[in-house]
Parts: C-alpha cells; structure tokens; sequence
C-alpha cells in the first residue's frame, strides 16, 4: 500500500516507495518452546524522480494479536513485537534528497516464540511492515505497508505426525466398532477417507446408517476472562446400511476439508483444531433407534506446511547484508 497527495505524486517514480521482503512467508518450525525461530530480511526501495525535502525514513515492523467485539467478547488488542529501524534520523532541518533508487536494507531475527499468523471470526494475529518518508510540515507524509505472514511447522520427527488415526472398543458389550484413518494430518482442500468396521454381538441389534461430520474448534484466550470456544461443522456425508446385511458391516465414507478451513493453530491467543465424529445409528428389537458417537482428532494444515512437511529447507546461519544503505543527500549537485 503507498499514499501520497496528487501535488507530490510527480515527484516520484511509478515505483513510488516499496517494501520488499526476502521470502512472502516465514517459518516457524516446531513447537513455540522449542523452536530456533526465523528471519525476517528485506529492503525498502524509495524511487525518486524529483529533487525532495525529507524529514526523516523510518521502517516499523509490528505484531499485534487483535479479539474482536461481540456478544461474549471484549475488544482487546495486544503488542506482540514492535521493532524500529531509522535508515534516516529526523533533524531540526530537513534533508534535500536527490533524484534516485534509494535502497535501505533490514533484517531481524525472530524469537520462536511468537504465535503464528491467524485470522478467524472473532480474532487474528497480524505483522506488519509500515515504512514512513516524513516530510516538512504542511506536506503529506509517503507511506507503505505489507503484511507479513507467520506459519508454523511440526517437526517432521515428531511421532505424532506419523501415526494414523484410529480407535477400536465395544459399546455396551452389543457392537464392536473399529474405525480409523490412513494419515494424522491432511490438507486444507482434501478430501480423505474415514473407513470402519462394525461387528453386531447381538443377532437382534440392527445397524442403520454411518455419519462423519468433520468439525472445527476456535478457542478464543480472552484476557480476565475464561475461554470462548467456537465450533462449525465443516462437511458431512453418510452411508445406509444394507436392509440384508449380516452381523458385520464395513465400508468407507469420504470427508472434504474444503477451501474455507482454517489450517491447525496452537497460540496463547487463538487455537484452531478439527475433530470428526463418527456416529452409528442402530435400531434395537423394540425400534428404538441409538446412535453410537466416537470422536477422533484430525490435523489440518496449509499447503506451504504440507510442502515444507516434505521437504524441509536446509539450515542457514543468521548472516548480516553486506550492502549498507546509501548515506542521505543534503545539498543537491547542479
């Protein structure tokens, strides 16, 4: 985003003022308590075709994890990381810059610590990079912002990523029941299949119909108060029995992620997981129907976590841009 007043528009290139970062996302990998953090590199590019006065050049980078108002909430903001480069120090009278591509690099490590980028319905967790050219009074400032966004990454050693999901048992010692799924973690956008077995131990217990629902859970850490949890049923699909069905039934269902799922999340702000219920319904002797409820967790994660899942990037040393931001102009040559 860049601003600045028609008259002042002539004075700069198309280019105008940019913030450029080194990669669009950042990784965090591994939990917040163990993770070595990442980097955020950049420059700010400043294009200018007109000589200039200039008070002062200035880039912010600010994270702020934001609550939103509603019935049981209360609107709170907080701070999570404010830091402050000055590539130019305001003084009592104003540079004169002359025409030309400035370019001022930065760079800053992150701690590990940080939560994770997220926007949901009542809250999010936001960066951003705000560059400012103040100029003298009376004059409108130049502006620019871009969003930084932060995703986490489980360690591809950690067992829990590598098991499948499943769970076997007895109901009330009259259905024995054992459902699982190929993968822990999927996809936003896959669909995966949830498979079972079911076993009648009572030749008068009639099986009627199987129902995945896939569900999501965003639980709001609201400061001075308890937590608010949110749910919403994301997809759903079902299977009826064979009227002529023997004592045992297997099969598989089908249970979309679709676009607008939020991926997993674990912060002190904001937590996003997913769960799916299976739920058999069966019909005793008498045509009472009972449903059977099993609940399973299910990880959902975005598409660069699904890559970098693969195919981790190699370890780089924190090293420091070797090109310096070029010295300002306070008297222009003719």
């Amino acid at each position: 985003m860049f601003t600045r007043s028609r008259k002042d528009s002539s004075l700069l290139s198309s280019r105008g003022l940019e913030i450029d970062v080194q990669k669009d996302v950042l990784t965090m990998y591994g939990a917040s308590n163990e993770s070595v953090g990442c980097v955020l590199r950049g420059t700010l590019r400043f294009h200018l075709i007109e000589p200039l006065k200039v008070k002062s050049i200035t880039l912010r980078f600010l994270g702020t994890v934001t609550l939103g108002e509603g019935a049981e909430f209360q609107q709170q903001e907080i701070n999570l990381i404010d830091h402050k480069w000055t590539f130019l120090e305001s003084e009592s009278d104003s540079y004169l810059l002359a025409p030309s591509n400035y370019r001022y690099t930065f760079e800053l490590p992150l701690p590990g610590n940080l939560p994770e980028s997220v926007e949901v319905p009542h809250g999010s967790v936001c960066y951003r990079l705000m560059a400012t050219v103040e100029r003298p009074s009376f004059r409108t400032d130049f502006k620019a912002e871009k969003t930084v966004d932060i995703q986490r990454a489980p360690l591809p050693s950690t067992d829990e990523y590598l098991q499948p999901t499943m769970i076997s048992g007895i109901w009330e010692e009259r259905l024995g029941y054992y459902i699982s799924t190929p993968d822990t973690i999927y996809t936003v956008g896959d669909t995966f299949p949830v498979m079972f077995n079911l076993l009648s131990l009572d030749p008068y217990f009639c099986m009627l119909k199987t129902t995945v629902v896939l569900k999501e859970y965003i639980t709001y850490n609201v400061k001075n108060s308890n937590p608010i949890m949110k749910h919403y049923d994301l997809s759903r699909t079902s299977v009826i029995a064979n009227q002529k069905q023997e004592l045992s039934w297997e099969g598989s269902l089908n249970l979309e992620i679709p676009k607008r799922t939020f991926y997993d999340c674990e912060t002190e702000y904001i937590r996003v997981c997913h769960k799916f219920f299976v739920e058999i319904e069966v019909m005793e002797p008498t045509g009472e129907v009972q449903v059977l409820r099993v609940l399973l967790k299910v990880g959902v994660q975005s598409s660069l976590q699904n890559e970098l899942a693969q195919s981790p990037p190699e370890y780089k040393p924190i090293t420091s841009f070797s090109d310096m931001p070029p010295p300002p102009y306070n008297i222009i040559v003719v």
